[in-house]
This record gives structure tokens, C-alpha cells and sequence, in this order.
């Protein structure tokens, strides 16, 4: 398990964890990040934010809420 930042475009997975504090858990919730999601990492530049694909839209997370979200890599 790796955490969301640290993914390649093209790898993906599935959200196996995501941690902070009730806010955050609560914005990320709203925008369709939930546990065992399918998630795909669309861009990472390894600097700025990062561009994944989930439930069929592209979504733009800083670097530090990537870091939150947990993968399981080609978990079907």
C-alpha cells in the first residue's frame, strides 16, 4: 500500500484508508473519496497537486491531502 502522492500516471487501485482530521474526512467524502473506491492517477509531477481519476471524474488534490489517501495498487 502506498499512499496517493507516491503513484505514477497510469497506476491504479483501490483507497484503502484515508487520514485526517473530521473535516478533511468529511470535505474528501463530498468530492467521492471512500474506502475501496477505484482510483487512477492521471498526473503527478512530484511537485503541486495532483490529478486523479474517480467515478468517472477528474479530481485535483494538494500534495499534502494525497499524502492522506491510502492505495492498494491494482486491487480489482
Amino acid at each position: 500500500m502506498v499512499s496517493l502522492d507516491f503513484l505514477k500516471p497510469g497506476d491504479a487501485g483501490k483507497i484503502t484508508s484515508i487520514n485526517g482530521r473530521q473535516n478533511f474526512l468529511s470535505r474528501i467524502s463530498g468530492i467521492g473519496f471512500s474506502l475501496n473506491e477505484k482510483i487512477e492517477m492521471l498526473q503527478n509531477n512530484k511537485r503541486g497537486p495532483v490529478i486523479v481519476s474517480l467515478r468517472g471524474s477528474e479530481v485535483a488534490l494538494g500534495r499534502k491531502e494525497a499524502s492522506a489517501v491510502i492505495v492498494e495498487l491494482g486491487r480489482e
